[in-house]
């Protein structure tokens, strides 16, 4: 019967010393790349050539409500948001933006699109428990553009002038925050 190798074998360390120089130079290239959020949203400018507005109806239960072998009860939910088709050069199909915008076909927009994805540094332990995982971090970096884009911002546009500007939630609570950030 052979026994399991020891700590201090030649294989397991060596693994450990490859692992941890590959974590290593994954995350400076990570931090190479990585980018501030604001220079990730690019502007999408166009013609709308069809607009179409949904509006669901769903349902949840906190998991605090819920009872074993009877009813739990449950609450209504409601959300609605815009799809708009754009001509455009690039390969995003659709834009969409929470909520039903005053929006209609033949309007020139600029749509205001996060092309980024936050992607987290690794770490050299094996495994990570959750509450570590908020401690580890985090990097703005571009993607590819899909065909399917969520819009932070819409501005509506007339004869060169924005007529209208619409903003998503986690926008407007963005835009508040730094207009209350003291200048130094």
């Amino acid at each position: 019967m052979t026994e399991p190798p020891s700590p201090d074998s030649p294989v397991p360390r060596s693994f450990l010393v490859e692992y941890q120089q590959e974590v290593d130079e994954h995350n400076v290239n990570l931090r190479a790349k990585a980018k501030k959020r604001e220079e990730l949203i690019i502007p999408l400018e166009g013609l709308i050539e069809e607009v179409h507005g949904y509006a669901l109806r769903g349902q949840f239960t906190p998991s605090s409500e819920m009872r074993l072998g009877g009813t739990s009860p449950s609450y209504g939910t409601f959300s609605e948001y815009t799809e708009l088709k754009m001509s455009s050069d690039l390969p995003v199909q659709r834009i969409t933006m929470d909520g039903l915008l005053p929006l209609e076909a033949g309007d020139y927009i600029r749509a205001y699109v996060l092309r980024g994805t936050e992607e987290m540094e690794r770490t050299r332990g094996l495994s990570t428990r959750n509450y570590d995982r908020m401690c580890i971090p985090k990097h703005w970096v571009e993607r590819e553009w899909k065909e399917e884009e969520k819009a932070l911002k819409i501005e509506k546009i007339r004869e060169n002038k924005v007529v209208a500007t619409y903003l998503t939630y986690q926008e407007t609570q963005l835009s508040q925050a730094e207009d209350e950030v003291p200048e130094e």
